[in-house]
């Protein structure tokens, strides 16, 4: 909210309000870049489709008060628009960040497919330690349609690694799935459901 000038000769008033003009004009400026420069470039790391069709979705139905580090799963059948909405709530948190930090240098976000994940990391055991490491670090994740079948334990092990790390550090994950949270801890580990729900800092939003 923009301050109110005041006619007062108090000293220490004075100096409040010039900090208040000062911060508000700072977070003007902030917001102009974000909307100008940083937005887009966040908005071309999404897959292809989404990144082209975000100017036209319409999210007027979204939950815009999530803390920054909280989880979110968003769950529901195909074509409820779980997908379109994790988007926004991506972009959201980078801006999050950025109006934390004042900067997005050295932040790291990424909007994977589950399913090309999980498939990756069965087929390159080898190579799903620097996965787990690349995405336990990063500082908004989103995993679009979470829940596969069929899964084995050296994955479900991969997982809870994941998404417990992230958990412990307060990094927020973003979930689309098909499936409700009492049908993933059917299919994965008990273990990996309290960890999505963080200690009760997760957000489940039914589509």
């Amino acid at each position: 909210m923009k301050p109110q000038k005041y006619a007062n000769k108090n000293h220490k008033f004075r100096k409040m309000v010039t900090r208040e003009w000062a911060e508000y004009e700072k977070n003007k400026l902030m917001k102009k870049k974000w909307k100008k420069l940083l937005m887009p470039e966040v908005i071309d790391t999404l897959p292809k489709k989404l990144a082209n069709n975000f100017a036209s979705f319409k999210f007027d139905h979204v939950d815009t008060e999530v803390n920054l580090d909280a989880n979110i799963f968003l769950h529901g059948g195909i074509g409820k628009g779980k997908t379109v909405d994790a988007a926004y709530y991506y972009v959201d948190k980078v801006k999050q960040i950025y109006m934390k930090r004042g900067s997005l240098i050295g932040t790291t976000f990424h909007f994977i497919n589950f399913p090309e994940f999980f498939m990756l990391m069965q087929n390159r055991a080898l190579e799903a330690h620097d996965l787990i490491q690349k995405y336990m670090n990063c500082d908004v994740l989103v995993l679009d349609e979470f829940g596969v079948s069929n899964t084995t334990s050296f994955v479900d092990n991969s997982l809870y690694v994941l998404i417990n790390g992230r958990s412990v550090n307060q990094k927020p994950t973003i979930f689309t799935s098909n499936f409700t949270l009492d049908k993933i801890s059917e299919i994965y580990d008990s273990r990996l459901v309290r960890r999505i729900e963080n200690d009760d800092n997760c957000v489940v939003i039914e589509k």
